[in-house]
């Protein structure tokens, strides 16, 4: 026989590539979410004038979080660190907003105000999720 007649083999090659196509479809699932997130987020944000451009990056400082926060659950959170520059500021606004949720009765598994001030993109599009789950479903 013919070896080229041998192709229910996959080669090393197209096994590779599959597995990097994998985590193409991975990239492009978390950029589809993100923006999708994102939207939603200055849907409700845009009542009050403001915009978040970068889901993590801009949820860092606690500020556009406490906004959210507030403006779902229809409930104030109080005083917060309007003009945060250090690292306990952005902390302490993001875990004004996440105590709330709390208080809410919002399940919070495995975030914490760390993850949201270094930007940990995962962690942060799972607490939107929840967000929506929780305030909007």
């Amino acid at each position: 026989q013919d070896p080229s007649s041998y192709t229910s083999f996959p080669s090393f090659d197209s096994t590779f590539v599959n597995m990097a196509h994998g985590s193409d479809l991975d990239a492009e699932w978390k950029r589809i979410q993100k923006k999708t997130f994102e939207r939603w987020v200055n849907i409700h944000l845009s009542k009050r004038g403001l915009q978040l451009f970068d889901l993590a990056d801009d949820f860092s400082d606690g500020l556009l979080l406490c906004a959210l926060v507030e403006l779902v659950s229809h409930k104030s959170l109080g005083r917060l660190n309007k003009h945060p520059r250090l690292l306990p500021q952005k902390l302490e606004n993001c875990t004004l907003a996440l105590n709330r949720m709390k208080a809410d009765g919002v399940k919070l598994v495995n975030i914490g105000s760390e993850d949201i001030a270094k930007t940990n993109l995962k962690l942060v599009l799972g607490l939107v999720w929840t967000l929506i789950l929780h305030y909007q479903i």
